[in-house]
Protein backbone atom coordinates (compact mmCIF):
# COMPACT_ATOMS: atom_id res chain seq x y z
CA UNK A 1 0.00 0.00 0.00
CA UNK A 2 1.40 3.48 -0.97
CA UNK A 3 2.49 5.20 2.35
CA UNK A 4 2.44 8.94 0.89
CA UNK A 5 5.30 11.51 1.19
CA UNK A 6 6.38 11.15 4.69
CA UNK A 7 9.77 12.10 5.05
CA UNK A 8 11.78 10.36 8.03
CA UNK A 9 15.48 9.60 9.37
CA UNK A 10 16.34 6.15 9.46
CA UNK A 11 16.97 4.24 13.11
CA UNK A 12 20.52 4.32 14.46
CA UNK A 13 20.93 0.84 13.16
CA UNK A 14 20.74 1.84 9.25
CA UNK A 15 22.78 4.95 9.33
CA UNK A 16 21.46 8.48 9.16
CA UNK A 17 19.66 8.10 6.30
CA UNK A 18 16.89 10.46 4.98
CA UNK A 19 14.19 9.02 3.27
CA UNK A 20 10.96 9.44 2.04
CA UNK A 21 8.50 6.02 2.61
CA UNK A 22 6.97 4.83 -0.79
CA UNK A 23 5.45 1.89 -0.23
CA UNK A 24 4.40 0.13 3.20
CA UNK A 25 3.63 -3.52 3.81
CA UNK A 26 3.23 -6.42 6.52
CA UNK A 27 6.47 -7.51 6.74
CA UNK A 28 8.50 -4.91 5.02
CA UNK A 29 8.81 -1.17 3.89
CA UNK A 30 10.30 0.59 0.74
CA UNK A 31 11.65 4.10 1.08
CA UNK A 32 13.03 6.33 -1.32
CA UNK A 33 17.15 7.80 -0.19
CA UNK A 34 16.94 12.01 -0.37
CA UNK A 35 17.31 13.08 -4.00
CA UNK A 36 20.20 14.98 -3.21
CA UNK A 37 22.52 12.04 -1.84
CA UNK A 38 24.52 10.29 -4.78
CA UNK A 39 23.26 6.84 -4.23
CA UNK A 40 19.27 7.28 -5.18
CA UNK A 41 18.11 3.98 -5.28
CA UNK A 42 15.26 2.66 -3.29
CA UNK A 43 16.24 0.02 -0.41
CA UNK A 44 13.83 -2.15 1.88
CA UNK A 45 13.56 -2.18 5.86
CA UNK A 46 12.30 -5.08 7.65
CA UNK A 47 9.84 -3.31 9.72
CA UNK A 48 10.54 -4.67 13.22
CA UNK A 49 13.67 -2.39 12.61
CA UNK A 50 11.08 -0.02 12.34
CA UNK A 51 9.10 -0.76 15.26
CA UNK A 52 12.04 -1.42 17.39
CA UNK A 53 14.01 1.79 16.98
CA UNK A 54 13.34 5.23 16.60
CA UNK A 55 12.45 7.08 13.69
CA UNK A 56 12.19 10.68 13.42
CA UNK A 57 8.92 11.82 10.84
CA UNK A 58 10.39 15.23 10.15
CA UNK A 59 7.30 15.74 7.57
CA UNK A 60 4.56 15.00 9.81
CA UNK A 61 3.47 18.41 10.99
CA UNK A 62 3.07 21.04 8.25
CA UNK A 63 5.71 23.22 10.24
CA UNK A 64 9.29 22.76 11.07
CA UNK A 65 11.32 24.78 12.94
CA UNK A 66 14.82 25.80 11.03
CA UNK A 67 17.88 28.00 12.27
CA UNK A 68 20.90 29.43 11.26
CA UNK A 69 24.41 30.77 13.13
CA UNK A 70 24.95 34.14 11.91
CA UNK A 71 28.35 35.71 13.53
CA UNK A 72 29.01 40.12 14.11
CA UNK A 73 32.61 41.23 14.38
CA UNK A 74 33.58 42.14 17.94
CA UNK A 75 33.53 45.93 17.57
CA UNK A 76 29.57 46.11 16.64
CA UNK A 77 26.65 46.40 18.70
CA UNK A 78 25.25 43.38 19.70
CA UNK A 79 21.22 44.75 20.50
CA UNK A 80 21.58 46.88 17.10
CA UNK A 81 22.51 43.86 14.86
CA UNK A 82 19.92 41.48 16.78
CA UNK A 83 16.93 44.08 15.63
CA UNK A 84 18.45 44.20 12.10
CA UNK A 85 18.07 40.81 11.99
CA UNK A 86 14.88 40.34 13.22
CA UNK A 87 13.44 42.59 10.56
CA UNK A 88 15.46 40.84 8.02
CA UNK A 89 14.12 37.28 8.97
CA UNK A 90 10.14 38.65 9.63
CA UNK A 91 10.43 40.37 6.22
CA UNK A 92 11.12 36.74 4.41
CA UNK A 93 7.91 35.12 2.40
CA UNK A 94 9.15 31.56 3.19
CA UNK A 95 9.04 32.48 7.51
CA UNK A 96 5.88 31.99 9.22
CA UNK A 97 5.22 34.77 11.65
CA UNK A 98 2.38 35.13 14.36
CA UNK A 99 2.07 32.99 16.85
CA UNK A 100 5.34 31.46 16.38
CA UNK A 101 7.96 34.49 16.72
CA UNK A 102 11.38 34.40 15.33
CA UNK A 103 13.66 33.63 18.03
CA UNK A 104 17.57 35.49 17.93
CA UNK A 105 19.68 34.94 20.74
CA UNK A 106 23.42 35.70 21.05
CA UNK A 107 25.22 32.61 21.66
CA UNK A 108 28.69 32.18 21.74
CA UNK A 109 31.76 34.55 21.63
CA UNK A 110 33.50 32.61 18.85
CA UNK A 111 36.78 33.25 17.38
CA UNK A 112 36.61 35.99 15.24
CA UNK A 113 33.12 36.72 15.70
CA UNK A 114 29.58 37.15 18.28
CA UNK A 115 27.49 34.30 16.81
CA UNK A 116 23.59 34.74 16.81
CA UNK A 117 21.46 32.03 16.73
CA UNK A 118 18.56 32.89 14.39
CA UNK A 119 15.20 30.50 14.81
CA UNK A 120 12.27 30.89 12.49
CA UNK A 121 9.31 28.55 11.60
CA UNK A 122 8.94 27.31 7.99
CA UNK A 123 7.04 24.38 6.17
CA UNK A 124 8.29 20.91 6.57
CA UNK A 125 9.14 19.58 3.39
CA UNK A 126 12.87 19.34 2.76
CA UNK A 127 12.90 21.88 -0.16
CA UNK A 128 10.94 24.03 1.81
CA UNK A 129 13.46 24.35 4.36
CA UNK A 130 16.11 24.62 1.87
CA UNK A 131 14.37 27.37 0.04
CA UNK A 132 13.67 29.57 3.35
CA UNK A 133 17.25 29.27 4.73
CA UNK A 134 18.37 30.35 1.40
CA UNK A 135 15.75 33.04 1.64
CA UNK A 136 16.51 34.43 5.30
CA UNK A 137 20.73 33.86 4.91
CA UNK A 138 20.37 35.91 1.87
CA UNK A 139 18.39 38.74 3.97
CA UNK A 140 20.29 38.56 6.89
CA UNK A 141 23.47 39.27 4.50
CA UNK A 142 21.59 41.82 2.77
CA UNK A 143 19.93 44.05 6.00
CA UNK A 144 23.56 43.05 7.89
CA UNK A 145 25.48 45.02 4.91
CA UNK A 146 23.14 47.93 4.33
CA UNK A 147 23.46 48.63 7.75
CA UNK A 148 27.29 48.40 7.72
CA UNK A 149 27.82 45.72 10.39
CA UNK A 150 30.17 43.53 9.09
CA UNK A 151 30.40 39.55 9.23
CA UNK A 152 33.84 38.99 9.54
CA UNK A 153 35.91 36.06 8.54
CA UNK A 154 38.25 34.56 10.88
CA UNK A 155 41.20 36.72 11.72
CA UNK A 156 44.84 34.61 12.37
CA UNK A 157 47.31 36.56 14.20
CA UNK A 158 50.82 34.73 14.03
CA UNK A 159 53.36 35.77 17.06
CA UNK A 160 56.69 34.35 16.84
CA UNK A 161 59.08 33.70 19.92
CA UNK A 162 61.88 35.76 18.29
CA UNK A 163 62.11 38.07 15.11
CA UNK A 164 61.89 36.92 11.44
CA UNK A 165 64.91 37.78 8.94
CA UNK A 166 63.04 40.05 5.90
CA UNK A 167 65.27 40.89 3.01
CA UNK A 168 63.29 43.00 0.72
CA UNK A 169 63.91 41.77 -2.94
CA UNK A 170 64.65 44.48 -5.39
CA UNK A 171 62.28 44.59 -8.42
CA UNK A 172 65.28 43.94 -10.76
CA UNK A 173 65.92 40.72 -9.51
Amino acid sequence: MPAGPHGGVAPPCLGATQAASSRLALRASRHERDRRLSVNRPWIVPNSLLFKNPLTIRTDLDQRRTTIICGIAYDEDVDEAREIINRAVEDCTSVITGRRPVQIFAQEFADSSINFEITWWTGSKPVDIRRSRDEVVSAVKRALDDAGIEIPFPYRTLTFNSPIPFEPVSKSE
